[in-house]
């Protein structure tokens, strides 16, 4: 398992996803980790990184993002410190059409494998099975 810490900022984003590109094997599909392991990282720092009224990120406030490869899997797993989800937003659920939020999970879930919350809130992992050739 290789694991690298961030800024809980937008603009690690970027660094984050290099990070899992280049750490994931080629049977990965980019797809998963544009769309799926996007949405992961935005939820950890968007809503577990800021103060309780969702605003700018706690003072060093930082997410780590580990990757995990066995022979039958990869494993994207975020975790952060400060906000812990609360069990009831751990669920995805189809918001209205005219919302303009909450449809993260929705695009992880379609994304991977299986998602996994740890029981405390301050992580998710996200999973993609190896399909045999």
């Amino acid at each position: 398992m290789t694991t690298e810490a961030f800024p809980a900022s937008l603009e690690s984003m970027d660094t984050a996803l290099a990070f899992a590109r280049r750490e994931a094997p080629e049977w990965v599909s980019t797809e998963s980790i544009d769309f799926g392991l996007t949405e992961l990282l935005t939820n950890a720092i968007v809503h577990g990184s800021t103060s309780s009224d969702g605003g700018e990120p706690m003072p060093g406030a930082t997410f780590s993002l580990s990757v995990e490869v066995c022979e039958s899997a990869c494993a994207f797993t975020v975790t952060w410190s400060a906000v812990a989800c609360p069990s009831e937003a751990r669920v995805a659920r189809t918001p209205d059409v005219w919302e303009t939020s909450g449809r993260g999970l929705l695009i992880a879930e379609a994304m991977f494998d299986r998602l996994v919350w740890r029981e405390d809130g301050l992580a998710i992992t996200g999973e993609i099975a190896r399909v045999p050739s």
